[in-house]
């Protein structure tokens, strides 16, 4: 424990951290000060988050090595915001869902006030109200955060940690790569509410793998690295100090990995292109979430020239629309959704749905059972289950082994799926999704979680497939960085009245 305030409110020197069989983190020595906004800027796999455990007592290893300010309580005085809290929230949520045994059959469970007004005792209203219509959470105060769009509940994650004070301070953010996975309306929003409490005394520890996604107003950064099975610090100082690191430079230019291998597979597995021919169509179509109409009388179709890019706001429903058409959704049924000529509740199986479709998605990858092998996790796509079930052939082994060696050529068959960075695991899962050589694969915010190197190299890897093989793709997103160059059609969901979006459809 520090002894006074002009000491720095956390102390970390000379760190070493083991994290599953092989991978040391190694430290020399961070300090953090009151008010003071630190990043911490790494690919995949870097050792950003244990770094910020450490610094925030969130990790056994931190009583080592780490030494606090006075009156410093971990449990009480740091606030994550993450997509992993998201998690644990909506877990929690569903956990206390008594929707069944209600006359409405609709649980709100915790409202955006009550969520945000429970992170300190003594209330403030004013500063309560005022964050919230910052945020722009005001309209939706007495809605059950389980409602909540991804970016609306990444919105009021952070109203809560700023309104938190303990003893009259503010408390420790953590934000983990906080304007991931949400649209630019929180983005904007999320950026301009941190800038005005900029020199309010507030802490803020900042995790990203993107330097174009680091938020305004740093004080100090540490880029970290993976060497072999060592994490460390290649680099602490400012912008300009850690702009020099050539560490640094290839993250912001990062090289496109061989895809030779690839291409011989694809020329051998992939049988010749057939005439033009129609995947998806719907027909005056409609389905709707709660009192949302998600989609009202829409028609659209796919053909097997087409690679689309779905785009639009959090919750407008564009997951909606892959369920109708992967055979997800109950919905589909007793209306015209035609998927490669056939119309879908005509007889055929969910099985044989599946068959023709591959999916890589944020679900899927946090679903998955970390405890399987890489080449387990491959395999399981030939069954379409989040784990393996069933025993493979060894024609089914093979093929699982060529697609891994000519994607993630740097992985191990029999290494843990769970030891392998986020990046790694994102390329395992769309070998998993290919080796059916699926008609239509889906790509559903498939480089949410990547660094630069991940996102250059997955999006040119999905080119390939499209260049050399049938498989045609649909590509979710809501962010305008790097995409596949082979889209060439787009749809656009726009809000049109409170509770329904409009969709347009142009080329690219």
């Amino acid at each position: 424990m520090l002894p006074n305030s002009d000491s720095p409110m956390i102390l970390l020197t000379k760190a070493k951290v083991r994290r599953g069989q092989n991978i040391v983190l190694l430290v020399d020595e961070i300090e953090v000060n009151q008010g003071e906004h630190l990043v911490l800027l790494g690919g995949n796999g870097s050792g950003k988050n244990i770094v910020a455990d450490l610094l925030t007592g969130q990790c056994r290893e931190s009583a080592i090595y780490v030494l606090f300010d006075q009156g410093f309580v971990s449990s009480l005085d740091v606030h994550n915001i993450s997509f992993e809290e998201q998690k644990r929230l909506l877990v929690r949520e569903k956990r206390f869902d008594v929707s069944e045994y209600d006359d409405t059959a609709r649980d709100e469970g915790t409202s955006v006030r009550r969520f945000v007004s429970t992170a300190r005792v003594d209330q403030d209203e004013s500063s309560l109200y005022q964050l919230l219509e910052d945020l722009g959470l005001s309209k939706v105060i007495n809605q059950g955060i389980r409602y909540l769009s991804s970016g609306q509940l990444r919105r009021a994650q952070l109203a809560r940690g700023l309104y938190a004070v303990r003893d009259g301070a503010p408390q420790i953010l953590v934000l983990d790569n906080v304007l991931e996975s949400i649209d630019r309306e929180s983005e904007q929003k999320i950026r301009d509410t941190l800038s005005k409490v900029k020199n309010t005394g507030q802490t803020v520890i900042e995790l990203c793998r993107r330097p174009g996604q680091i938020l305004d107003g740093s004080d100090k950064l540490i880029l970290l690295r993976r060497d072999g099975f060592n994490l460390c610090c290649e680099a602490l100082g400012s912008w300009g100090e850690v702009m020099k690191s050539s560490h640094y430079k290839s993250l912001v230019n990062p090289q496109l990995w061989a895809t030779t291998n690839l291409e011989k597979l694809l020329e051998k597995s992939s049988s010749e292109p057939t005439s033009l021919e129609l995947l998806v169509e719907l027909r005056n179509v409609n389905a709707s979430y709660g009192t949302k109409n998600v989609l009202r009388n829409f028609s659209w179709s796919m053909s097997s020239e087409h690679n689309v890019l779905i785009e639009g706001p959090n919750g407008c429903g564009k997951s909606t629309l892959l369920s109708l058409i992967n055979g997800e959704n109950h919905m589909a049924y007793g209306q015209k959704v035609f998927l490669f000529g056939r119309l879908r509740g005509s007889g055929e199986t969910i099985w044989e749905t599946k068959a023709n479709f591959g999916v890589v998605s944020n679900e899927i990858h946090y679903r998955y059972l970390q405890t399987r092998s890489v080449i387990e996790v491959v395999v399981s796509g030939f069954f379409d289950s989040l784990g393996l079930f069933s025993e493979p052939s060894s024609k089914q082994i093979e093929t699982s082994k060529l697609w891994l060696r000519s994607i993630v050529p740097s992985v191990c068959f029999a290494e843990s799926y769970a030891e392998l960075s986020f990046g790694q695991q994102r390329l395992v899962l769309l070998a998993r999704a290919m080796v059916k050589l699926p008609r239509v694969l889906i790509l559903d915010e498939a480089c949410v979680g990547l660094d630069d190197e991940h996102i250059a190299n997955f999006t040119n890897i999905t080119d390939t497939i499209v260049e050399n093989s049938r498989t045609r793709i649909l590509y979710v997103s809501h962010e305008n960085g790097p995409r596949p160059k082979c889209l060439n059609k787009r749809l656009s969901f726009g809000a049109n009245g409170e509770n329904s979006f409009s969709i347009i459809e142009t080329d690219l």
